[in-house]
C-alpha cells in the first residue's frame, strides 16, 4: 500500500485530490496524509517515510522559498509531483527535482494514477541508474586501489635482492623479477616462456627433482639448498623456496619460486668454521706441546744417560780394542785378569747392562708416544680431505681424546665403550672430530666449575658408543654442574653461553648442532639435571643421506 504525503493548503483542492485518488483502483488503496504548511510538510518528511509526494508551490510559509528544492533535499529518495495552478511554473521544479507537474482542474483521476505511476517508475530508475553509478565509482576506485597495491608490491618485488619467478602448472616461467636475470646471468627475453629446467646444473639426481615436484604438485610447500647453473655455465649455490597456488577446487593453477644466492655465505660460514676448529686447536696447543714434552723429556733424559754411560764404558771398549789387537800378548794372564776386573768394577758393567736396555726402551717409548700425539694432532687439523670418507669412529674418538688430554686430565677419568665390531661410517672427518672435541671439552669445564675449591678431586667423561638398527649411537655423559631447564632450549644458539667473558664465545654447541644436523646427517639431543651432570645423545646414520652426499659435492 503506498503512502502518499499532500502538501496543499486548499483544504477544497485537497479533498479534490483525495477524492481522486480513492476513485482510481491504482491509487484506491493509499494512504494519503495532508499537510498544509511547508514545516509541517518537512516535519513529516523528517519522521516518516513516503512513496509519493504531492506538492502544491504556494503554500502560507514559504514566503518565495523554493519549495521544490527544500522538499527533494528532504526527501531525495522520494517521488515528487508538482501542483500548479499554471504550466509556467513547470519547467523550473522538473529542473529542481520533480518527476512531473499537473495543472490544477486541468487532470482527473485517471491522469494523476498515470502520472504517479510514471513518476514513480522514472524516479525508481533514476534512483537505480544512479546506485548503479555510484557502485561502478566504487568499483573504480577500488580497482585504482587495489592496482595502486599491486604495482606498490611489484615495485617492491622488483626492488628484492632475492629472486622471484613464476609460472604455470606445467612449470612455464610467466615472469621474472630484476634479480633473476642479475643472478641468473638471462634476460627477461629468454626467462619468459622459457622452463626452470634452464638453471639445472647436473649436481642433482632425478630423485631429487622427482621429491620436489612431488612435493608442490600435491599442493605442498618445498623448500631447501640448491646448485643452480648460471647462463654462463657457472654454478652457484641458492635457497630456493617454491609455493603452489590453488583455486577454489585445489588444482594448482601456478607456483611462486623465491631463491637466495647464498654461494658466498657458505664460503664464509665454511670459513667461519674453519676458523673455530683452528681456535679450538690453539687453544689445545699449549696442552699438546705439555703431553710432547713428557716423551721428549724421557728422550733426553735417556740420551744423556746413554752419552755418560758410553764415555764412562770407553775403557772397556779400549781394553777388547787392545786384546783384539793383541797389544796384551806378553802380559800373564793374570794380570791381564786383575786389569779387567777393575776397569768392570770402576765402569759399573753389570749395572749398565741392565740400563742400557731400559734407556733405549724408554726412548723407544717416548718417541712412540710423540708419534701418537702428534699423529693424532695431524689427523685432527688435516684430514684426509674435507669430504666424506670412511670413518672408524672409536679412532676418531680416542684421537680426539689424545690431543685434549691437557683439557680434561686435571680434572676428569675419561672411559669409553665401543662394540667389538663397529662399522665405518662414511661421514665428514672434518666436522666429527670437532663435534667430539666441542662436547669433551665443554664436559671437562663443567666438572672443573663444579669441583672448584676442591682439589685433588676428580669427575668422570663416559664416551659411550652403540649400534642401534642402521645408526650409531654416542652418548656423552659427564659428572658436571648440568644446565639449569631455563636456558636448555637456547644452548644451540649462536653466541649464546653461560662461560665468563672471555671464556667462551658461544659457538660451540651451535657449531656442534649444524654439524650433526647437517653435515653428518644425524640428530642430537641433551638430557641434563642440574647439579649431577649432562648427556648429550649424538645419533648418526651409518649409510648417510643422499643431502649429505650432496652436500659433500657441493
Amino acid at each position: 500500500m503506498q503512502k502518499i504525503l499532500l502538501v496543499e493548503d486548499n483544504r477544497i483542492d485537497a479533498k479534490l485530490v483525495s477524492s481522486m485518488l480513492k476513485k482510481h483502483p491504482e491509487t484506491a488503496g493509499a494512504e494519503v496524509i495532508c499537510a498544509e504548511r511547508l514545516n509541517e510538510a518537512i516535519n513529516f518528511l523528517k519522521n516518516e517515510s513516503f512513496d509519493l509526494i504531492l506538492l502544491d508551490l504556494h503554500l502560507p510559509d514559504s514566503r518565495d522559498q523554493d519549495v521544490v528544492s527544500l522538499i527533494h533535499n528532504e526527501a531525495s529518495h522520494t517521488p515528487i509531483i508538482v501542483l500548479t495552478g499554471t504550466a509556467d511554473q513547470d519547467k523550473n521544479a522538473l529542473q529542481k527535482g520533480a518527476e512531473d507537474y499537473l495543472v490544477k482542474t486541468r487532470f482527473d483521476s485517471a491522469q494523476l494514477a498515470k502520472s504517479i505511476r510514471f513518476a514513480v517508475e522514472r524516479h525508481g530508475n533514476r534512483n537505480l541508474l544512479l546506485k548503479k553509478t555510484e557502485a561502478l565509482e566504487n568499483l573504480k576506485n577500488e580497482l585504482e586501489d587495489s592496482n595502486r597495491v599491486l604495482m606498490e608490491r611489484l615495485a617492491a618485488i622488483e626492488a628484492l635482492r632475492e629472486m622471484v619467478v613464476i609460472t604455470d602448472a606445467d612449470g612455464t616461467i610467466r615472469y621474472a623479477n630484476k634479480a633473476a636475470t642479475k643472478i641468473t646471468g638471462y634476460g627477461q627475453e629468454d626467462l619468459i616462456g622459457a622452463n626452470p629446467n634452464i638453471f639445472k646444473s647436473g649436481k642433482h639426481d632425478d630423485s631429487f627433482y622427482e621429491e620436489l615436484w612431488s612435493t608442490i604438485l600435491s599442493g605442498q610447500n618445498w623448500q631447501g639448498e640448491i646448485t643452480n647453473r648460471r647462463k654462463d655455465g657457472t654454478t652457484y649455490e641458492a635457497h630456493l623456496s617454491i609455493t603452489p597456488l590453488t583455486d577454489t577446487s585445489g588444482t594448482v593453477t601456478s607456483f611462486i619460486g623465491i631463491s637466495r644466492d647464498i654461494t658466498e655465505e657458505k664460503k664464509r660460514k665454511l670459513q667461519l668454521e674453519q676458523i673455530h676448529r683452528f681456535e679450538s686447536v690453539g687453544q689445545l696447543a699449549a696442552g699438546i706441546a705439555h703431553e710432547i714434552n713428557t716423551p721428549l723429556q724421557y728422550i733426553g733424559d735417556n740420551a744423556n744417560y746413554l752419552e755418560n754411560a758410553f764415555n764412562e764404558l770407553k775403557s772397556v771398549l779400549k781394553l777388547c780394542q787392545d786384546i783384539a789387537n793383541m797389544k796384551f800378548i806378553e802380559t800373564p794372564a793374570v794380570e791381564l785378569a786383575k786389569e779387567a776386573l777393575k776397569i768392570v768394577h770402576e765402569t759399573q758393567l753389570d749395572a749398565k747392562i741392565e740400563e742400557i736396555p731400559r734407556a733405549l726402551k724408554d726412548i723407544k717409548d717416548g718417541v712412540h708416544m710423540a708419534s701418537e700425539i702428534t699423529r693424532a694432532t695431524l689427523r685432527f687439523v688435516h684430514p684426509r680431505s674435507d669430504a666424506s670418507e670412511p670413518v672408524l669412529l672409536s679412532e676418531a674418538i680416542e684421537n680426539v681424546i689424545k690431543i685434549s688430554k691437557n683439557r680434561w686430565k686435571d680434572v676428569a677419568e675419561i672411559k669409553t665403550c665401543f662394540p667389538e665390531q663397529l662399522p665405518e661410517v662414511n661421514i665428514n672427518l672434518v666436522e666429527f672430530n670437532q663435534v667430539i672435541l666441542n662436547l669433551v671439552v665443554n664436559a671437562a669445564d663443567a666438572i672443573r666449575e663444579k669441583l672448584e675449591g676442591t682439589p685433588g678431586e676428580k669427575g668422570e667423561i663416559k664416551i659411550d658408543v652403540k649400534l642401534e638398527e642402521n645408526n650409531i649411537s654416542i652418548a656423552i655423559t659427564d659428572t658436571g654442574t648440568g644446565i639449569p631447564p631455563e636456558i636448555i632450549e637456547r644452548i644451540y644458539d649462536p653466541f649464546f653461553t653461560t662461560k665468563e667473558i672471555g671464556k667462551g664465545t658461544g659457538q660451540g654447541l651451535s657449531v656442534v648442532h649444524a654439524a650433526v644436523t647437517k653435515s653428518l646427517g644425524g640428530s642430537i639431543s641433551v638430557e641434563s639435571t642440574p647439579g649431577e651432570g649432562t648427556t648429550f645423545n649424538i645419533l648418526i646414520p651409518i649409510t648417510q643421506t643422499q643431502a649429505t652426499e650432496e652436500q659433500d659435492e657441493n
